[in-house]
């Protein structure tokens, strides 16, 4: 009888139970629409998209809160369920600048919550969603406030007749920003401008930043 005495990394791979788990931090992200929340879950690796994505240390989970005036509830409940938990908020300021995020800061202090939210877990876009997806394809900076505004540039850059932000149309988007892997986008938000009283702006890169791999 032949005795063989397993060294202690054998023992370790044919016991795959005791491997280490999966330790990324998990991560919520609270967005206010689909076009918000399409872009960020194409753009960041998560468990629903892993190819031509950014690799991040979290293990993301983007929310839309269906509107801005739900991330308040949505952002508490979140925080008292997931209490160890990273939860970030992405908006669009609609061009109202730091009164947007001000308020929202405003009604988590009136709730006794404020400690649930710090001003640098806040990422935004001025005025709203479309100005990012059009620098997914060209370095446009047009000081447009609503969605309407921005249909000639959305069907000439996407040739979308008649965009009014349905899902199909969104879809569309992705699938050109997709097969561009995001790199026009990805050098373009590095070039914009970021502070929230400029129309128009965004701190997405900063985002990108925080939680790059």
């Amino acid at each position: 009888m032949v005795l063989y005495l397993y060294r202690p990394w054998e023992i370790y791979l044919m016991n795959p139970t005791r491997r280490k788990p999966n330790t990324k931090e998990k991560l919520y992200i609270l967005v206010e629409g689909m076009g918000d929340k399409k872009l960020l879950e194409n753009l960041f690796a998560n468990k629903n998209n892993h190819e031509n994505c950014i690799q991040t240390h979290f293990d993301i989970v983007f929310i839309n809160v269906e509107g801005v005036d739900n991330i308040i509830y949505k952002l508490i409940e979140f925080k008292r369920t997931f209490i160890h938990s990273n939860v970030f908020i992405f908006i669009d300021l609609d061009d109202k600048g730091k009164q947007r995020v001000e308020e929202i800061l405003r009604k988590l202090n009136k709730k006794g919550v404020k400690k649930f939210l710090k001003t640098s877990d806040i990422f935004f876009v001025n005025p709203i969603i479309e100005y990012l997806y059009v620098l997914g394809k060209d370095f446009k900076n047009p000081k447009f406030y609503f969605k309407h505004q921005y249909k000639p540039l959305i069907r000439r850059l996407f040739g979308i007749d008649n965009y009014c932000s349905s899902e199909a149309q969104i879809n569309i988007m992705i699938k050109q920003l997709k097969e561009d892997k995001f790199n026009t986008f990805l050098i373009n938000v590095t070039k914009i401008e970021s502070s929230k009283e400029t129309l128009p702006s965004s701190n997405i890169n900063e985002l990108i930043k925080r939680i790059k791999k």
